[in-house]
């Protein structure tokens, strides 16, 4: 990009963020009116006497606008000095240069994809098929190799006798039907196809393609418009029974929509693979020996080409004629960063950031936040979800739908275009944590490195304007702390370890030098006692103090009123919140986890109306919840577990009408729940080691009965609850028998039982539970036997389900 442009863009992006902090100076003022509380008098006092004086703050606030207005004005200016021309972001389209790719690839240059061939030639000589004509994807981020696994089958002998005709379409970045259309026809019957409307076109497809078994492989295919696949996949659909067609594509978004047959989802070579690979290409052919210095380093090398043969090949080209230990450690440690960071043609980072071009705008700076993680890094989703939204990455298209519903939805797009990989799953199939591949972290890298900066041991220079800022541990940031603390703007400071805090200064200078930051990561440093100055991070709307030595929050915590995210896991001295914790208007979660001393919660908590999630763990002297719960209109979600003293459940629980998740287990004293808890009636998942009076809660979708030592059997109206997707049951040593009722949970996949010694059979009819996917049974003697695969007296009952297994 052109230095001057490059320039005027930052100066875009400052004055952006100045117009942000106005409008949130704005809105900080007015909740902060909200909120003041005693007589008309007293009110006017203290305004008169506070930052927050009318006339002052109007003042200001003009001044900045002013200063905005200025700057923009300079802006334009230089827009068009620089003759930079507007253009709609909706008809923006990616124009890239890559070489069309064709169908013929010697089989010596393939290693390390039998199993990948193997398992689409399978799929391609299979005519058990519903449909004349079939869909393959095979989907993987650039330099994976889908073009040269495409190619490895596209000339596997097999395959050339079993189809009557075969056909190679490079697609690529304009997918046009018509242009496509006429690429076919000129692959199948060599003849060019010209100057034709696309009526004649797909007339001439259909009748080049009719009752013939065919083998098409559509090859680099970016498009994502499900109405242009359909278009042409209608004309495709004319060939006789077997008929196949492979698409090389970079996004599972695309082989959702076209794929007929499950999708190959390619991956990283092996480390031995890797080297096999790197050893074929950079030695001579027969060479039997090879130097064991130099395969140390080459295995060194390829460490950063995290399995991709792309990167692996370019480094070949670079090693050719290297045959010193000298040359080889000169490739290692001073011109391997050109191949995954560079822009030059040894580069593979372009093809690469083909993908990240392709992305729509919203979903560009979620990306490219995500190198402040480190590598290989396993990001929770839920965190990642909340750190977006604290940035104001989340716009949704209408107000009804709540911003996390819609950062689900940004994650959700972003690991099905192959950004994210190594996904895991909770019980029910929801996606909880992701990593990024090495590569893709190295784009993201690429494209932040203005805007965000992970200070590693390579990193240690920080650009000024850098606004997002992260550590792999906060003594990086002791020991740098004067070149730090130039980045005036720093909206988001995260770090990634646990080391104590050095001196109680650094937090001091931290805030004061920070005093835009939406997100601050704050734990483990082992704090004792909160800066009052922390108030004066008013933009803040993160923050992470768990595993600290808190004993007291300070008074002045209250003024922090755009607060969404407060974080107190493992704060073991904290005996208590901040008493007017009402004022924090716009908290959203709240995490009590691990607060050994924490005796009560403030009253004032039941006026955080704004609160979607409580979560209150191992908190062992809370002896009561706060008795006007029932005002937290928007608590979705509650956690209760291992609070020890907490003798009774508020009844203003049963208020709570928004709530969906409820878990509340280990709380010993706890002898029985509200009465009236059937009246729950939004309750999703439950988490429990008490069963009284679960009453008809027909919207419950997960039960989990832990720890229960007196109950011998389930209640007959588990059975009416028929939205049901999710059973456990665990510890309850007494629980002899399961009603028969439960073979009417006929939506239920996943059956959980563990530790229940006594229990001696399961449901006779189990059989009906059609929807039943999983079912784990774990240290229940009696149903080893009873159950056991193929030969137990009841292994009949449950052998129709896919996934069973027995633990001890």
């Amino acid at each position: 990009m052109n230095h001057q442009v490059r320039n005027w863009l930052m100066k875009l992006r400052d004055v952006a963020y100045d117009a942000d902090d106005v409008l949130s100076d704005f809105s900080t003022e007015d909740l902060r009116r909200r909120v003041m509380g005693g007589g008309k008098m007293a009110k006017k006092v203290r305004t008169f006497f506070s930052s927050s004086n009318q006339p002052v703050f109007h003042l200001k606030m003009a001044q900045k606008i002013k200063a905005i207005r200025e700057k923009l004005d300079a802006i334009a200016n230089d827009k068009n000095k620089l003759q930079l021309v507007e253009s709609p972001l909706e008809t923006r389209v990616v124009t890239r240069e890559r070489d069309q790719t064709y169908s013929f690839i010697h089989k010596e240059e393939v290693i390390g994809r039998e199993d990948e061939k193997k398992t689409i030639i399978d799929m391609l000589l299979n005519i058990n098929e519903k449909e004349n004509v079939s869909f393959i994807s095979i989907v993987g981020i650039g330099g994976l190799g889908k073009t040269t696994l495409a190619q490895y089958v596209f000339n596997d002998e097999e395959v050339k006798s079993y189809f009557e005709l075969k056909m190679w379409v490079c697609v690529s970045n304009v997918f046009d039907v018509k242009t496509i259309a006429e690429k076919i026809i000129r692959c199948a019957i060599d003849t060019k196809v010209e100057n034709l409307e696309m009526e004649q076109v797909q007339n001439k497809l259909r009748e080049t393609l009719n009752q013939k078994k065919y083998f098409l492989v559509l090859d680099d295919v970016w498009n994502e418009d499900e109405e242009r696949w359909c278009n042409l996949k209608r004309l495709l659909m004319g060939g006789s029974k077997g008929s196949k067609v492979v698409i090389t594509m970079h996004t599972k978004l695309v082989a959702k929509i076209i794929s007929t047959l499950s999708p190959i989802f390619l991956k990283g070579l092996s480390k031995d693979q890797s080297w096999s690979l790197l050893k074929h290409m950079a030695f001579k052919k027969g060479q039997e020996t090879i130097d064991l210095k130099l395969k140390a380093i080459g295995m060194d090398i390829l460490e950063k080409c995290y399995g991709v043969p792309l990167a692996i090949k370019t480094i070949e080209r670079m090693l050719s004629f290297k045959e010193t230990e000298e040359e080889w450690l000169y490739i290692k440690d001073k011109e391997l960063t050109s191949v995954t960071h560079g822009v030059k043609n040894n580069s593979i980072l372009p093809i690469l950031k083909l993908s990240y071009d392709h992305l729509p705008s919203h979903l560009k700076c979620c990306f490219a936040y995500c190198s402040l993680f480190p590598k290989d890094y396993e990001i929770p989703k839920s965190m990642l979800i909340q750190l977006w939204i604290a940035q104001g990455f989340i716009q949704p298209p209408n107000e009804k739908l709540q911003l996390e519903d819609v950062a689900n939805e940004y994650c959700m797009d972003l690991l099905l275009r192959s950004f994210f990989q190594e996904a895991k799953e909770d019980k029910f199939g929801n996606i909880i944590k992701f990593k990024m591949h090495g590569l893709v972290h190295d784009i993201a890298q690429s494209v932040s490195r203005f805007e965000c900066t992970y200070v590693d041991s390579n990193e240690k220079v920080v650009i000024e304007k850098v606004c997002l800022l992260s550590f792999p541990s906060f003594s990086d940031f002791e020991k740098n702390l004067s070149s730090f603390v130039k980045a005036k703007k720093l909206r988001t400071f995260l770090k990634f370890d646990y080391m104590s805090l050095q001196e109680e200064s650094t937090l001091k200078k931290l805030i004061s030098s920070f005093r835009y930051l939406h997100v601050l990561d704050l734990n483990g440093l082992e704090i004792m006692t909160m800066p009052n100055s922390i108030n004066k991070l008013t933009y803040l709307k993160y923050l992470d103090l768990s595993y600290n030595g808190i004993i007291v929050l300070p008074n002045s915590f209250i003024r922090l009123v755009n607060l969404q995210i407060l974080k107190l896991s493992s704060c073991e001295k904290l005996k208590e919140l901040s008493r007017d914790i009402q004022k924090l208007v716009s908290l959203q979660h709240l995490e009590i986890d691990g607060c050994e001393s924490l005796t009560h919660l403030p009253c004032g908590i039941g006026q955080l109306t704004s609160l979607q999630t409580l979560k209150l763990s191992e908190c062992e002297k809370l002896k009561e919840l706060p008795r006007d719960i029932q005002k937290l209109v928007s608590l979705k979600h509650l956690e209760i577990d291992y609070c020890e003293s907490l003798t009774h459940m508020s009844c203003g629980l049963l208020q709570l009408t928004s709530l969906q998740t409820l878990k509340l287990f280990r709380c010993r004293e706890l002898k029985e729940l509200p009465r009236d808890i059937k009246k729950l009636v939004t309750l999703k998942h439950l988490e429990i080691d008490c069963w009284e009076r679960i009453g008809n809660l027909k919207s419950l979708q997960s039960i989990e009965i832990y720890d229960c030592p007196n109950l011998t059997s389930l209640p007959e109206e588990i059975g009416s609850l028929t939205s049901l997707l999710s059973l456990e049951i665990n510890d309850c040593p007494n629980l002899t028998s399961l009603p028969e009722e439960i073979s009417n949970l006929t939506s239920i996949r996943e059956f959980y039982i563990e530790e229940c010694p006594n229990l001696t059979s399961l449901l006779e009819g189990i059989g009906n539970l059609t929807s039943l996917q999983t079912l784990i049974i774990r240290k229940c003697p009696h149903l080893k036997e009873r159950y056991q695969v193929g030969i137990g007296e009841d292994w009949h009952k449950i052998a129709h389900i896919p996934d069973f297994e027995y633990i001890d």
